[in-house]
């Protein structure tokens, strides 16, 4: 499947170059990991970006729906051969260029997977990302375990 608006197909295609071509100077990215924290501005949202399409192998877009204002895009890949399926509503603006990012994801291991695999990509000193190594790595081997156990216990 692809999209009504260049920029899903542009993002699962791994062409950052369009990617960033397409994003707003002032676009904002909302973390799926931290509740709190916002990327800004090409100079955070691009290096993220392009993370991403580093560490998600076999990405396919399996839904695409919306309007120019908005689009909800659904896609599926892989982290380190954990499954991962996404959603991101992107907003636009006038000029159709991609203003604002927000990303949901799911099940529990490909979260888990994504926290291990970008954090430390993303810190800003090898102290922190070390930091975020010793917390996200347990977390990933745990999830999995977690997610078939907790599937039994809610049956």
């Amino acid at each position: 499947m692809r999209s009504v608006h260049p920029f899903p197909a542009a993002l699962v295609d791994g062409d950052i170059p369009a990617v960033t071509d397409m994003l707003a100077p002032d676009v904002v990215l909302y973390s799926p990991i931290l509740s709190r924290y916002r990327f800004r501005g090409h100079d955070r949202v691009v290096p993220l970006l392009t993370a991403i399409t580093e560490i998600v192998s076999d990405p396919e877009i399996l839904e695409d729906f919306g309007d120019r204002e908005r689009r909800l895009v659904a896609v599926r890949g892989r982290i380190r051969g954990t499954r991962i399926e996404v959603a991101a509503l992107l907003t636009f603006d006038e000029s159709a260029a991609v203003r604002e990012i927000k990303i949901f994801a799911r099940p529990l291991p490909g979260v888990a997977a994504l926290m291990a695999a970008l954090g430390p990509r993303l810190a800003h000193s090898t102290t922190a990302a070390a930091l975020m190594t010793a917390v996200a790595v347990p977390f990933a081997a745990v999830a999995p375990v977690f997610d078939r156990a907790a599937e039994r216990l809610v049956r």
